[in-house]
């Protein structure tokens, strides 16, 4: 089982069957995954609605295990930013 350390980051990479297609999905796609209008995550160019996407549960899931990081943000129209991209991190494998 995964423990958490300190600051919510998992101390390995144990990751569910949808965080593994996640994982997959993203390797397959340049290592991005970009966020949609609407909360969708899925590849950055090309996507439609009637292709795969994952939830931002699961894109969350994978930062904080550190197979990947936020690398672009989005400032909200009152103040601070929010996520659009994640990166697959480059010396990690999954757990399954």
């Amino acid at each position: 089982m995964a423990s958490q350390g300190a600051g919510g980051v998992m101390n390995n990479a144990y990751m569910s069957q949808t965080m593994l297609e996640a994982y997959e999905y993203a390797k397959a796609n340049g290592g991005i995954i970009a966020r949609h209008q609407g909360g969708f995550w899925a590849k950055a160019e090309g996507w439609d609605r009637n292709q795969k996407f994952f939830g931002t549960t699961t894109i969350i899931a994978l930062v904080r295990r550190e197979m990947a990081v936020f690398s672009k943000w989005q400032p909200r129209k009152l103040g601070g930013e929010f996520p659009i991209e994640i990166t697959l991190v480059d010396n990690r494998e999954p757990v399954a």
